[in-house]
């Protein structure tokens, strides 16, 4: 089974316990930069590429804080759960 890393790139620790699971719903693509996050890229069913970001909860405070800071615009899909769940749902090995 292939390890579940938190998407940080400064984190990049393995996921056990419990995990929070976002997805961009907007088209700014926050999670496309390559620089800052390691991103899972999922299809949806109309053939859509979404980029999904997995964290540790610890880590999701501190982006969920950087995103009021810079007050930007933005949708996401917020997923908290057992690692082993998400893990599941997305279909990781």
């Amino acid at each position: 089974m292939a390890d579940m890393t938190c998407s940080i790139r400064e984190c990049s620790k393995p996921i056990v316990g419990a995990a929070v699971l976002l997805k961009d719903l907007w088209e700014v693509g926050m999670f496309e930069k390559p620089e800052q996050f390691d991103s899972y890229v999922l299809m949806e069913e109309e053939g859509t590429f979404i980029h999904t970001v997995i964290l540790h909860p610890t880590c999701f405070v501190d982006v969920f804080h950087e995103l009021m800071r810079q007050e930007g615009q933005t949708g996401v899909t917020l997923v908290v759960g057992p690692a082993g769940v998400i893990r599941e749902e997305l279909g990781i090995t």
